[in-house]
């Protein structure tokens, strides 16, 4: 026999729709100011590192800039051509940008002497040790 799912009403789809996008964060995903994009990032903690991914098309690997502390890190890249958009802003005016840039706080410390990078096919990844290692203690 099959069972049957409960409706949800359009209203309870909206609704949860929109809980989840509470999460997002309001700011805008580009700098007008400095022409920068905020590339799509990832970050994932490992029980040893941080490992951090960012999508950076349209970008040579000699212009891109990493640099940062313990506790954050910035990423800089400049885009082989310059993209325009007319029409895009509230005022119907014309932006264009010219690189990527966005400002990571790491969640724990790391040891950024002994970062590690590699980019490919678009993809920047930095791996990044943490300051302090976790370590197993045995109970006897």
């Amino acid at each position: 026999m099959e069972r049957r799912r409960r409706l949800r009403s359009l209203f309870d789809i909206i609704e949860s729709m929109l809980e989840g996008m509470e999460s997002f964060e309001e700011e805008p995903m580009y700098d007008a100011e400095r022409c920068c994009l905020e590339p799509l990032t990832e970050v994932k903690e490992t029980e040893n590192e941080i490992i951090i991914t960012a999508d950076l098309p349209g970008v040579n690997k000699e212009s891109i800039s990493i640099h940062g502390d313990e506790e954050h890190i910035i990423i800089e890249a400049t885009l082989r051509k310059e993209i325009k958009f007319e029409g895009w802003l509230a005022a119907g005016g014309e932006i264009s940008f010219k690189g990527f840039r966005k400002a990571i706080k790491l969640p724990v410390s790391v040891d950024i002497e002994r970062a590690k990078t590699s980019f490919r096919q678009g993809i920047l990844e930095i791996r990044l040790p943490k300051k302090v290692k976790r370590v197993k203690i045995k109970i006897e």
